[in-house]
């Protein structure tokens, strides 16, 4: 062969991923210029397969991937690929673009390869790693249909390389075979065992499984008898229970070969092993709680073999779970089902018992309990619901019932509105709009019956909300602003339905508030100031949802009062004296279109036309906006207009209050009624200072007859 010339050397490291393993390659690349190639008749590789020791690995088959011509190496692990330049132009190869690949195969398997630029003569080696393993099996059984060797690593049996002149001799029941690896750091990773399979190609055994170690040399595995093997058991899955359960356990046993368990035992927690007839037992549940009650079976069969597992079962007090509503909204004096929702996953609920109000729990017989509203507006009951299972763990949950407050008496910028005892609504006053809603324009001044049937009513400057029994929703009046709500911007001289499921109203100066018996809120009208709450200032002319979860509503002239069912308060619109409680654009016709929330643990509220009233669970009275009638109770910035945007509290209990104009009614919890702020007409129930305009900040008494 004519001496080849190499024009350039080049030394790498390539990591090659053949069948799922790493290998480690050096080789060095040479190539040839195309005029050299083309003066050469025939192609002629050499190369060698050797082993980390140096010694050569015969009879495998060293391959050119990509034009397919091969050679088996000799004892010494040499090959040589050779190939005329005749027959390798009929393949339409161009000699001075191609990049070939050798590839060595072992049994059909894949055991290395050495990627190459160009044509060299001489190629580097391969190395690969090849262990041998051996064993006997302890039998004279010779009617085996087959015996296979499974290579793992990490317990996942899927890993190649695959093991390759797998022997069985069944004359004199020894095993053997080898497997290369790629890579001898990687051997000690790797473990082997070997499966038995009879005539009928039933699994019958496995022997013990050997781990490889990067010692050289085969692997030797330990003899056994398949006949003779460990019997299997399953003491099933993890379990959860609650104390003092019944946990029943159950275990399946099984021995090869015709084989019986003769023996059941269990260890209860650490006990010791006692005999059972079968692998189910039942035990008792621990009476506290026990993360690791750990249930041992331990079966041994006629062989003597003796296999184990075990169960671990986490007791818990696992209280049952009780929920209901938190909150029911009704009429005074109605009959209220009570229903709460139970669910325990062991055992089952011995003990249901109510609380009705601050009353002493009550056992009932069952979850669901009745109870009749009280009479009187306004009124919360706290009523709790405790169960108990069989265990004694116990649960509580309780429901806020509230009585709607309806509103009796409701006065507009011109009109007033009165309800009677038997359900009447009556009006008089200003009537220009149709806000009177009997059906004409112009005023009343004796009140005329407008419907019946009705439960609470709300007036703003110039329409009116009316609340009947059923929780329908109607409304008349000015409808400049869309503030009733019924599509369009027209007055009506006669109430017009607007909505179902309500439970109460507020009305604005020329926008409305409406909530519903599902604790939504609900607004139209007038929203220059952002007083709807609806994140934006455009007026609508039907009801938009604003927020869940809302208890009680108030309206000023231009901002709004959301009391949550959880206590906190929140306040839109605009905020020129500080009636929001805060000192967000204060002072300032800017609008608030965002609800902020002002406080917590309230229980009443009230909205003056600029100023807010606020009264807490602890009948302590709050009050913030403008002052200048002293109708705040206190005498900060009175007989001027200076905003008062942090909520002051008043020297005085209230159970109930009501706040209009420029002046305030407080009910105290003796039921004592007391008055502040403009007394102009004599609004406060006494003669000082009717007339003027002179303040009166501090909280009078009304003497009523």
């Amino acid at each position: 062969m004519k001496h080849i010339k190499i024009k350039k050397l080049w030394s790498f490291l390539r990591i090659v991923i053949i069948a799922e393993l790493s290998i480690y390659l050096f080789c060095t690349e040479q190539s040839l210029s195309g005029s050299d190639i083309g003066n050469e008749n025939a192609i002629s590789l050499t190369g060698k397969v050797l082993n980390k020791s140096d010694e050569g690995v015969p009879n495998v088959i060293a391959k050119l991937s990509q034009i397919g011509f091969s050679d088996t190496t000799n004892s010494k692990g040499e090959y040589t690929i050779s190939a005329s330049k005749e027959t390798i132009e009929k393949l339409g190869i161009n000699l001075d673009s191609i990049k070939d690949t050798v590839i060595v195969i072992k049994n059909n398997s894949l055991i290395g390869t050495l990627p190459i630029p160009h044509w060299i003569d001489t190629l580097p080696p391969i190395y690969v790693c090849q262990r041998g393993f051996l064993g006997n099996l302890l039998t004279k059984y010779t009617e085996f249909k087959r015996i296979e060797s499974v290579l793992s690593i990490d317990n996942d049996t899927t890993i190649k390389p695959k093991i390759t002149d797998f022997d069985f001799q069944s004359t004199t029941f020894r095993y053997s075979g080898y497997i290369y690896f790629f890579n001898t750091s990687v051997v000690e990773k790797y473990s082997i065992y070997i499966n038995i399979y009879n005539k009928d190609s039933v699994f019958v055994g496995r022997s013990p499984t050997v781990k490889f170690t990067s010692k050289a040399g085969d692997i030797v595995m330990p003899d056994f008898n398949p006949f003779n093997a460990t019997p299997t058991v399953d003491a099933g899955n993890d379990t959860t229970v609650s104390i003092n359960d019944t946990i029943r356990l159950h275990a399946v046993a099984v021995d090869s070969f015709g084989g019986a368990i003769t023996k059941y035992e269990w260890s209860i927690n650490g006990g010791d092993f006692v005999k059972t007839s079968s692998g189910d037992t039942a035990v008792i549940a621990p009476a506290d709680s026990n993360s690791k009650f750990k249930c041992i079976i331990r079966v041994t069969d006629n062989d003597g073999n003796v296999a184990t597992d075990e169960v671990s079962d986490s007791v818990l007090l696992d209280p049952p779970t009780v929920t209901i509503d938190e909150y029911l909204i009704v009429n005074p004096s109605d009959t209220i089902k009570l229903r709460p929702n139970v669910s325990h996953r062991f055992g089952y609920i011995k003990k249901w018992e109510w609380s009705i109000g601050n009353n002493d729990f009550v056992e009932t017989h069952q979850g669901d309990t009745t109870m009749v509203a009280p009479s009187t507006d306004g009124v919360q009951h706290m009523c709790r619901i405790r169960v108990t299972d069989d265990d004694g763990n116990s649960r509580v949950d309780s429901i806020l019932v509230v009585i709607k407050q309806g509103k009796t008496i409701a006065a507009g910028g011109g009109h007033s509105l009165m309800i009677k005892p038997d359900g009447t609504l009556w009006a008089c006053g200003f009537n220009d709009n149709g806000q009177i809603g009997d059906g004409t324009i112009g005023n009343k001044a004796t009140p005329v019956m407008i419907m019946s049937n009705v439960h609470s009513i709300s007036a703003g400057s110039a329409h009116s909300l009316i609340l009947k029994s059923d929780g329908s929703l109607w409304a008349c009046g000015c409808n400049t602003y869309c503030q009733l709500g019924d599509g369009t911007n027209t007055y009506k001289i006669t109430p017009m339905q607007i909505m179902t499921s309500v439970q109460s109203v507020a009305a604005g100066g020329a926008h409305s508030l409406i909530l519903k018996t599902d604790g939504s809120l609900w607004a139209c009208g007038f929203n220059e100031f952002g007083q709807l709450g609806d994140s934006s200032l455009a007026g609508s002319n039907t009801p938009v949802l604003i927020m869940i979860n809302v208890r009680t509503i108030a309206a000023g002239s231009g901002h709004s009062l959301i009391l949550k069912t959880n206590g906190s308060l929140w306040a839109c619109g605009l905020n020129i004296a500080g009636q929001l409680g805060n000192d967000t654009n204060s002072s300032t016709y800017r609008p608030n279109p965002i609800p902020l929330q002002i406080m917590t643990d309230v229980k009443n509220i009230a909205a003056g036309g600029d100023f807010t009233f606020i009264i807490k669970n602890d009948n302590s009275l709050w009050a913030c906006g403008s002052n200048y009638a002293g109708q705040l109770g206190n005498s900060k910035n009175n007989g001027i207009y200076e905003p008062n945007p942090s909520p002051l509290q008043i020297p005085i209990e209230a159970k109930n209050i009501s706040a209009r104009g420029s002046h305030t009614l407080i009910q105290k919890p003796d039921n004592t009624f007391w008055a502040c702020g403009n007394n102009m007409y004599g609004q406060l129930g006494n003669s000082t200072n009717v007339g003027t305009e002179k303040p009166n900040p501090t909280p009078m008494q009304i003497i009523l007859p």
